[in-house]
């Protein structure tokens, strides 16, 4: 099911990446564009971890990270969107903070498993 969840939060993100503007959007996307990328990528990690057994946590991040750089590519070279190195800090930042959170999730008996 956490895989199931990882790939409907990936094709949710890029949706939301792609899309001209947010004016149809529920008003809770439009709060903050960063802190928006914080949660999303937070979320996106935690269900990467729970869906994939990477016993390497660098090439785990560097997964993600790459992600958040293709958005930003892919936002260059759209007209109504542009590349944001901020973006990419607050993805980072995202990723970072459930790296943080992990440890606290495997003391959880069951719910993350402590030799991942």
């Amino acid at each position: 099911i956490y895989r199931a969840l990882f790939y409907i939060c990936i094709t949710d993100i890029t949706y939301l990446a792609v899309i001209p503007d947010y004016s149809g959007m529920p008003e809770i996307v439009s709060i903050s564009d960063k802190l928006n990328h914080t949660i999303a990528f937070f979320v996106l990690a935690l269900l990467f971890d729970l869906s994939f057994d990477f016993k390497n946590k660098v090439y785990a991040i560097s997964i993600l990270m790459g992600y958040a750089l293709a958005i930003e590519v892919i936002q260059y070279f759209l007209p109504t969107r542009e590349f944001s190195l901020l973006d990419i800090l607050a993805d980072a930042v995202g990723v970072a903070a459930y790296e943080g959170f992990r440890g606290v999730l495997v003391l959880k008996e069951g719910f993350i498993d402590e030799s991942r």
